[in-house]
């Protein structure tokens, strides 16, 4: 029984959900001195962040949304039956992890705070007030805000980085890659029939081939939004080869993605399971490239 619950915390998230907030963490000018303190932190940020609020998020969403009978969920391909209290248990871990930041200083505290509201707001059913991932637009929103903003906040928090003009301009553009790739988590799960009275999401709301398309389009600003950061920066730092090099390739990559994201607009039903895992996979190779050239560009 115990293992259901720890299944519909979909651990295949943890990583990929570790270098959202990771992100956060290294495009902070201030880190640690040693090493050690440095894995400490990394061991935090997948403790809380992944496990906690991640994966209590996926258990209370899961809840929420009911029995799957077995049909694929997003990072859990074979979902098992709801066990009890599913989403009881998810909430707790969530306030676990609130418990725990409110020890490692108050922004940390305040961003696993929010994001928590924001877990609550996209997955539970209050009364009268519908699930926030039932409101076309509203899905979208929030989801962009926890797995953009809020995320790079907690890692940003926890290293003591400044929250200055560079790092709101980096929110913005990931922020908007997160909105750009949200389409692709729902339309696979949807039929070429579906429409936004019989699902209520981003995708039906604007047709899944004009969410995709505004999806290529956010995955292109993003890259400027970056590439105007790095136009600032060449007058007060002196990028070596290697840096510009992995800005390039994270540059390339979500470019790459943005092409891809428009042609799959043109049949947009057609393989999307698979084009889903492709363009995360591809998403995860460019945000690596551009973390490794962030702590590059601070160390």
């Amino acid at each position: 029984m115990m293992k259901n619950y720890f299944i519909h915390m979909r651990p295949h998230s943890f990583i990929p959900s570790f270098f959202l907030a990771f992100s956060g963490y290294a495009c902070s000018s201030v880190k640690p001195d040693t090493f050690s303190l440095v894995l400490g932190h990394m061991a935090i940020i997948f403790g809380v962040y992944s496990i906690l609020l991640f994966g209590g998020t996926a258990a209370l969403n899961t809840a929420f949304d009911g029995e799957s009978d077995g049909k694929p969920l997003n990072y859990l391909d074979h979902p098992p039956s709801n066990p009890k209290h599913l989403g009881l248990f998810g909430l707790f871990l969530m306030v676990l992890a609130v418990f725990i930041s409110y020890f490692l200083g108050t922004l940390v505290f305040y961003a696993s705070l929010f994001i928590l509201l924001l877990s609550i707001l996209y997955s539970a059913r209050l009364g009268k007030i519908p699930r926030g991932k039932e409101v076309g637009g509203l899905d979208s929103v929030i989801n962009s805000l926890g797995c953009g903003f809020a995320s790079l906040f907690f890692g940003h928090a926890l290293a003591g980085g400044a929250f200055d003009m560079r790092f709101f301009m980096i929110c913005v553009a990931f922020t908007l890659s997160v909105w750009g790739s949200y389409p692709a988590t729902q339309i696979y799960q949807l039929e070429p029939t579906d429409n936004y009275a019989r699902a209520k999401n981003y995708s039906t709301l604007l047709g899944p081939s004009l969410a995709l398309r505004l999806g290529s389009i956010f995955f292109a600003v993003a890259v400027f939004i970056i590439g105007y950061i790095l136009w600032e920066d060449q007058y007060i730092h002196y990028f070596q080869i290697g840096e510009l090099v992995l800005y390039a390739a994270f540059g390339s990559i979500y470019l790459f993605a943005a092409v891809k994201v428009f042609r799959w607009a043109k049949n947009p039903y057609e393989n999307s399971k698979n084009k889903l895992e492709t363009l995360l996979k591809t998403l995860f190779l460019g945000r690596i490239c551009w973390i490794i050239a962030e702590w590059v560009r601070w160390a």
